[in-house]
């Protein structure tokens, strides 16, 4: 029977190689960890309505490691709705560096976050709603929420913003953030980053 950890990095290192990203064995240890720990509990918690390995592989960890390849020196980063840990688990991963707090209303979730950042140290989890946390962040990112609707909630937050979303929602925006970045993979996902200086504390 194939060694689930070595299947996993024969899958992930694709993937690095894409996104032009070196990271340590130990790093690729704790990016596994997150996976088997999110393919568990999807058997009972709905975290990811993707179930086929490659593709969580590519859409989930991939997506979050090519954003942590473009803001290498961020400080600190809140990742606001992080679900099941995307982008701001295997961020910070990757990032060992960056302060990252996940912040997730739902408790399951929440409760998810919690143990599959247990061994990472420069992570935290807010059980929250993003509009009742204190701002300060460098950067806030997302990824899986009603990117329109948050976004003066991100504004607040921090003084820049990334988000990884469609096409569709990148044209409704493109008057407020900078030119879009394709996320490799050819599925037409887009990268926007904003800056909107003064907001993040010293």
């Amino acid at each position: 029977m194939p060694d689930p950890q070595k299947k996993f990095r024969a899958l992930i290192e694709p993937v690095l190689h894409q996104a032009k990203l070196s990271i340590t064995n130990q790093q690729i240890k704790q990016l596994y960890h997150h996976y088997f720990l999110l393919t568990q509990w999807n058997q009972k918690v709905s975290l990811t309505s993707i179930r086929d390995p490659t593709e969580i592989i590519e859409r989930h960890f991939g997506e979050s490691l090519f954003l942590a390849t473009k803001l290498p020196d961020a400080k600190t980063v809140v990742d606001i709705g992080s679900g099941a840990g995307f982008p701001g688990l295997p961020f910070a991963v990757a990032n060992p560096t960056v302060e990252v707090t996940l912040v997730e209303s739902i408790s399951k979730k929440a409760a998810f976050l919690k143990e599959a950042s247990r061994e990472i140290s420069n992570v935290r989890v807010l059980h929250s709603r993003a509009e009742n946390i204190q701002g300060g962040f460098e950067w806030a990112v997302c990824r899986a929420i009603p990117i329109k609707k948050m976004l003066p909630v991100m504004k607040s937050l921090a003084a820049n913003i990334a988000l990884m979303t469609s096409e569709t929602v990148a044209s409704e925006l493109k008057d407020e953030l900078e030119p879009p970045i394709p996320i490799p993979w050819g599925n037409q996902r887009i990268l926007l980053l904003g800056h909107f200086g003064g907001r993040c504390s010293t």
